[in-house]
């Protein structure tokens, strides 16, 4: 019994003058210490045709995409106007976009402009309709962007 006490006492001890000398090491070692602050934020500005071109592209292959899965799932009953858009064509991929003419404001918040859709087996002309709100949410403005289309209006042989 007296040798489980002292054995008991001798672990205690050992424990207590290791997490003292733990504590000193740890002391001894000089760790620099680091401040992080992030002193500029990296932006890339971007002209403001080229951010266009950007969301006009990505808008056109979410019609791409939804006219594509209405060819190949015809069971869907979605509305889309893709089809109005995009027309006949069979591509399912956009090489470029350019814009034909300057964009024309229609009002404050709403330009247009029209629009070359080059494709790897066509060319397609649309008009684009661009709208800008600003909405401030926490004190801060918010842009927002939307685009539109719509197709060109052709003149036909009964049409002057």
């Amino acid at each position: 019994m007296k040798f489980q006490f002292s054995y008991i006492i001798f672990v205690i001890l050992l424990f207590i003058g290791c997490s003292k000398r733990a504590s000193k090491e740890a002391d001894d070692l000089s760790v620099p210490e680091f401040e992080f602050s992030e002193t500029s934020t990296e932006t890339s500005i971007i002209p403001k045709e080229e951010a266009y071109k950007i969301l006009v592209i990505q808008k056109l292959n979410a019609l791409l995409d939804e006219k594509q899965l209405i060819a190949t799932h015809p069971k869907f009953k979605i509305t889309s106007e893709a089809e109005n858009i995009i027309g006949n064509t069979t591509d399912t991929l956009i090489s470029k976009i350019e814009f034909i003419n300057s964009f024309q404001a229609v009002s404050d918040s709403v330009q247009s402009v029209k629009t070359k859709i080059i494709y790897p087996t066509a060319i397609d002309t649309i008009l684009t309709i661009i709208k800008t709100s600003t909405t401030t949410i926490d004190g801060k403005p918010l842009k927002t962007t939307q685009v539109y289309f719509e197709r060109l209006k052709t003149k036909g042989k009964n049409n002057n």
